[in-house]
């Protein structure tokens, strides 16, 4: 992840705090590309960045996209948390 995108996530975290949010959930979207850079296929499968005050960012991928995530400018500073089909990615 650049400097670029850790300032964007840290903005957004520190927003998130000032409203009082626990969390900042952002789906596949030109918000997801413009905090981390990386813009996952649009599939049925969710792909989440997790934005939590206090804490590390974090995304949860399908676990057939991960090697993608993982070799994007993102991968080696996020939380990746893959998720396998058939299996309850929101537990």
């Amino acid at each position: 992840m650049t400097d670029r995108h850790l300032q964007r996530i840290d903005r957004a975290a520190r927003g998130a705090a000032e409203r009082g949010l626990d969390a900042l959930v952002v789906s596949p979207s030109r918000d997801l590309a413009y905090l981390t850079g990386y813009d996952p296929m649009p599939l049925e499968r969710p792909t989440l960045l997790v934005i939590r005050p206090e804490a590390e960012p974090a995304m949860l991928v399908p676990e057939l996209e991960r090697p993608l995530a993982a070799a994007t400018s993102v991968g080696d500073r996020l939380e990746l948390m893959a998720w396998r089909d058939g299996s309850d990615p929101y537990e």
